[in-house]
């Protein structure tokens, strides 16, 4: 998804990983090309209004992927017993992956000159462009980190 303003309120789907950090939740699309990502509005949240008669399913792949969300390391210990792993931060114990259905709010939209007007993003900081009511999630799969995953997080390990 190269320029979110062009599918503003529309249906979208993607395959993306889901983070989530201490900073809040984002989808990540690997295939695309903006420096932003995706905050995702899951179906239990009570952020914005979608619109009249949105309903969310709420069904085993989603419940798979908030117990995926849910597992986590304990710290992880030195030979010497001292943590090593960043103990403020509950490390995820699977990266997650799926395919999210929804409607895409972008903070950057057309207006009727067909320039783009600029608005607050979403999310922490409101650094993120767009925004992601999901409607349904599949093909959910949780990839095991690997021990330097989780004791030294990189970027792109994300």
């Amino acid at each position: 998804m190269q320029a979110p303003q062009d599918f503003h309120n529309k249906i979208v789907q993607f395959r993306g990983e889901i983070v989530f950090d201490w900073e809040g939740t984002e989808i990540i699309d690997r295939e695309c090309r903006i420096d932003s990502d995706i905050v995702p509005v899951f179906p239990d949240a009570k952020i914005g209004e979608p619109e009249p008669g949105y309903k969310p399913e709420a069904d085993d792949q989603y419940q798979k992927l908030l117990q995926l969300a849910d597992a986590t390391e304990p710290p992880i210990r030195g030979a010497d017993g001292k943590i090593i792993s960043d103990p403020t931060l509950a490390a995820p114990r699977y990266r997650i992956f799926a395919t999210f259905i929804g409607r895409l709010e972008s903070a950057d939209v057309r207006d009727k000159s067909g320039r783009i007007e600029h608005r607050p993003g979403f999310g922490n900081l409101n650094a993120a462009r767009s925004r992601l009511f999901i409607k349904k999630i599949s093909d959910v799969v949780g990839v095991p980190r690997t021990k330097s995953q989780i004791t030294n997080p990189q970027p792109a390990d994300r």
